[in-house]
């Protein structure tokens, strides 16, 4: 279930399911707070994933372009370069 595999439906569940006793004993703040911790912690590692896969596309978009023009040199220098003139 993915409940488990992630900490802020499990915290969302959990408090969802306890909504009365929080709200009797007076513990919305703490829950709050506890759900932030949970969403900050959450969204640090959504934005490392995000920049990483940002800097891999770019880094594999000029290795593309470097790599085709070195091939495109090499092609128009040599003799099948002349055949296409």
């Amino acid at each position: 279930m993915t409940t488990v595999r992630s900490p802020i439906l499990s915290h969302l569940t959990t408090t969802f399911r306890g909504l009365t006793t929080i709200r009797a004993f007076h513990r919305e703040e703490q829950f709050r707070e506890e759900f932030q911790i949970q969403l900050d912690k959450h969204s640090t590692a959504w934005l490392a994933y995000v920049a990483t896969t940002r800097w891999l596309g770019l880094v594999l978009d000029w290795t593309a372009v470097v790599f085709l023009t070195l091939v495109i040199i090499v092609v128009m220098s040599s003799d099948l370069g002349k055949i296409v003139h």
